[in-house]
């Protein structure tokens, strides 16, 4: 449970830093494609009569995919290197020592 937690709060600041690093326009595709598959897609496959119709479009492409792809980098490499470690009896109330 912790590592989905602390996963979950790692996920959102790095959703938002590589939406940042791929919307400069001196960022290279090649970059963008690997820090911010969503921002990719989403400038591929966005569609809508208006330009807000489109905008949206491309924000919730965008953001969906880079939060699941975030989300199971950081969920993945927390459980690979057990953080945060479970104690040794799982059973233990740490409130009720005595």
């Amino acid at each position: 449970m912790g590592q989905l937690l602390a996963s979950g709060l790692l996920t959102l600041p790095l959703t938002y830093l590589s939406l940042a690093i791929a919307d400069r326009p001196e960022t290279p595709q090649l970059v963008r494609c690997i820090l911010a598959p969503g921002f990719v897609l989403g400038a591929r496959f966005a569609s809508g009569s208006t330009f807000f119709d489109t905008l949206g479009s491309f924000g919730r492409i965008a953001l969906t995919t880079n939060v699941v792809y975030y989300g199971l980098i950081c969920f993945l490499l927390l459980r690979r290197i057990n953080w945060p470690k479970w104690p040794k009896n799982p059973r233990h109330h740490f409130w009720m020592e005595r």
